[in-house]
Parts: C-alpha cells; sequence; structure tokens
C-alpha cells in the first residue's frame, strides 16, 4: 500500500528509501493506531447509543 502512495511500481524501491525514515515510519504507525483506535470508540459509542431504551 505505501509503495502505491508513493506511486513506486516495485517495494524494492520503497525499502531502499525507508530505511532513511525510521522517524517518519514512527509517526506514521503511530497516527494509524490513534485513528484505529479513534474509530473503534466511535463504534462502540454509536452501539452503546442504538441499544439505549427511550422513557416514554
Amino acid at each position: 500500500m505505501i509503495e502505491e502512495l508513493l506511486t513506486h511500481k516495485d517495494t524494492k524501491v520503497t525499502r531502499r528509501y525507508a530505511k532513511f525514515l525510521p522517524e517518519a515510519k514512527k509517526k506514521a504507525a503511530k497516527e494509524a493506531a490513534r485513528l484505529l483506535a479513534r474509530s473503534e470508540t466511535e463504534k462502540r459509542e454509536n452501539n452503546v447509543r442504538d441499544f439505549k431504551i427511550k422513557s416514554i
């Protein structure tokens, strides 16, 4: 997927440049984890709202 975003036709090119960017990889991984966690939290909150019983 990363090679697609960078428009590399071969994963070898991506690997060649990736070794120069360890901090960028860490930052990208942290951001991906944050977005996934936020998505899961939102899903749980939506499920809780869906199951609340309304008072009559």
